[in-house]
């Protein structure tokens, strides 16, 4: 990394706040240069840094920028007018570390969040089951205090899951399935593994190595899926605000788990398609099957319930399924979802629009915060700003 100077400061001025893998991954990389090929439409300041980074005393943060030949260039920034909050917490240590940068971040004047809340399954499903228009699509959830719980929701549904609270990336799910010979448990370690039990103190016992004691965990009724020539599939969407605060569902991805696996988590083996293209095929093998634009409608007014329970968002990631019957569910919600085009599926050259509209709404809520309003140049056609009469 090299150091840089800079000397103006178009505004808004927008701080991408992430961990310090961030600058050493290809993943980094390319997420900077698609916001900042979305910038040139937008015309922002945009720099990136990680909680290290912040001077409390001169109120500058040391920054980063992409340079040339790949390489990150340092320099001295203002604080930003606009936090878009990336970074995610990989310990219980650095989620505490972490919340108490963020609640003196949220002390400092005219400075607006974007997307700073977490989604932890267990407040998400509380706070949504509130609503009536929402609760239709929650599978039964409760958080697992004892081994009585998983017992009692097995016996219930035949089918659970257990879910880490504010897990990611699918290696801390279990499934457990009720079968003639005993309890079926399925889970990730280095691969997929299945391992049957004859009883229930067996699964007991297999379960207390495999469940950290110091974390928070959510049984799930569970969902049997659709499937896909033979293979389980759900559905990640990506909800984006545009420059007038609207909900936009800019994709609906299918993505079908490994033949015989219970987890669909692309990080663990799968593969991904467009929904739409999944749809005539699944028309064909079921009774019923939503459409792209029921899904994408539902998915729409989940958001605005979330938005109800945890304020303000920007963008969200949003896991469905559907299952055998045609019936549409909502597992979790992520305010950190994964925006690169996916290849075959988006354009992955172009401005992506779930980037374009991040800066877009971004400077509209920079705008009612400062009773600014547009004007164009007539000599560059250029956005400029001046305070609205």
């Amino acid at each position: 990394m090299t150091e840089s100077k800079q000397n103006h400061h178009p505004r808004p001025i927008i701080g991408v706040l992430v961990n310090k893998k961030f600058f050493s991954s290809d993943k980094g990389a390319l997420f900077a240069s698609k916001l900042l090929q979305a910038n040139t439409k937008v015309h922002c300041l945009i720099y990136f840094f990680t909680p290290g980074d912040i001077d409390w005393n001169s109120r500058h943060i040391h920054g980063y920028v992409p340079g040339p030949g790949n390489q990150w260039v340092r320099d001295s920034f203002p604080l930003p007018d606009f936090l878009y909050d990336r970074i995610v917490p990989f310990s219980s240590v650095e989620k505490a570390i972490l919340e108490d940068i963020r609640e003196r971040l949220r002390a400092l004047p005219n400075l607006q969040f974007y997307n700073s809340c977490n989604l932890e399954k267990w407040k998400l499903h509380r706070a949504l089951a509130r609503y009536r228009a929402v609760n239709k699509y929650l599978p039964a959830t409760i958080l697992l205090r004892s081994f009585a719980d998983i017992a009692a929701m097995l016996a219930q549904y035949g089918l659970i899951f257990i879910k880490k609270s504010d897990g990611r990336g699918g290696r801390s799910v279990f499934s457990v399935e009720r079968q003639e010979e005993g309890f079926c448990l399925r889970f990730y370690r280095r691969g997929h593994l299945k391992k049957v039990v004859a009883d229930i103190n067996e699964l007991q016992s297999l379960l207390q190595q495999l469940i950290d004691p110091e974390q928070e965990y959510v049984i799930q009724q569970g969902v049997r899926l659709m499937r896909f020539r033979g293979r389980l599939f759900d559905l990640r969407i990506l909800l984006v605000k545009d420059k007038h605060g609207k909900w936009n569902a800019i994709y609906n991805q299918a993505r079908l788990a490994q033949k015989g696996a219970v987890i669909t988590n692309l990080a663990l083996g799968g593969d991904v398609f467009d929904y739409s293209t999944l749809y005539p095929e699944l028309k064909a093998c079921y009774l019923s099957v939503p459409t792209d634009e029921e899904i994408r409608k539902a998915a729409i007014i989940i958001a605005r319930h979330i938005e109800k329970g945890f304020g303000l968002f920007g963008e969200i990631g949003m896991d469905l399924g559907i299952d055998e019957d045609g019936k549409l569910w909502f597992f979790e919600g992520n305010s950190k979802p994964s925006k690169l085009p996916e290849q075959a599926i988006e354009d992955t050259v172009g401005i992506s629009p779930q980037f374009l509209m991040t800066l877009q709404y971004a400077r509209t809520l920079y705008n009612r915060r400062f009773g600014r309003r547009p004007i164009t140049s007539r000599r560059d056609g250029r956005n400029n700003y001046i305070p609205a009469r």
